[in-house]
């Protein structure tokens, strides 16, 4: 038979699992690049950079470290824009969304530099893009205000992602195309929610004091 601190670690063990097990899925939205990466794990990015000005794409389909996604627009395709010696992904047309999906390698996280850009790949400042992300407990919508070359967005999933779609379609600007640059793919940190901590050091309260009453 198991000694009373044993069987007393076991259950705070067993409802420590059972918490965690039990949770759903649920997405967080981080609009710092520092918070974004200090939840998430295996941080992998797809910068661009060694693609041409080129397109239209139908899908692009993208790797990043163990990752792989795919990515396209509404109906003409993606389109890579040149900045100097930055690469973007963007659409084909204007006032079109960018889907990621298909995710590989256990993607939980997708996180990015999101704006709009001109014909020519010049960056369109000020303009709100609108965000929807789903896993397999639904969607969260979001909307970035005002966007511009250094503005972060990030999702982060306690369970898979299934897809991220962007859209820069602001009115009355009808020569805009939704773009991203340097998106980043990981999976959650396995960080303990704070109930899980309350139920692990109260378990270990009970067995300190079982101890302290054998002592």
């Amino acid at each position: 038979m198991p000694s009373l601190p044993t069987a007393l670690f076991r259950v705070a063990l067993a409802t420590l699992l059972a918490s965690a097990t039990g949770a759903q899925a649920t997405i967080t939205v981080h609009t710092s690049q520092a918070s974004f990466l200090s939840a998430i794990a295996a941080a992998a990015t797809d910068t661009f950079d060694a693609e041409f000005s080129d397109g239209p794409i139908f899908p692009y389909v993208g790797t990043a470290g163990p990752f792989g996604y795919s990515a396209d627009a509404d109906f003409d395709g993606m389109f890579f824009v040149a900045n100097g010696a930055d690469v973007y992904l963007s659409t084909n047309t204007p006032q079109e969304s960018i889907t990621f999906y298909d995710f590989t390698g256990g993607v939980q996280a997708v996180g990015g530099l999101f704006f709009a850009t001109d014909f020519n790949g010049v960056v369109v400042p000020g303009v709100s893009v609108s965000f929807s992300a789903t896993d397999v407990d639904g969607s969260v919508t979001h909307t970035l205000a005002s966007s511009h070359a250094g503005s972060f967005i990030g999702f982060v999933s306690d369970g898979p992602l299934f897809t991220l779609q962007a859209l820069a379609a602001p009115a009355g600007l009808a020569n805009t195309f939704t773009t991203v640059n340097n998106l980043t793919l990981g999976v959650a940190a396995p960080v303990p929610e704070p109930g899980q901590w309350a139920l692990m050091l109260g378990g270990l309260a009970l067995i300190g004091g079982a101890l302290r009453r054998r002592a």
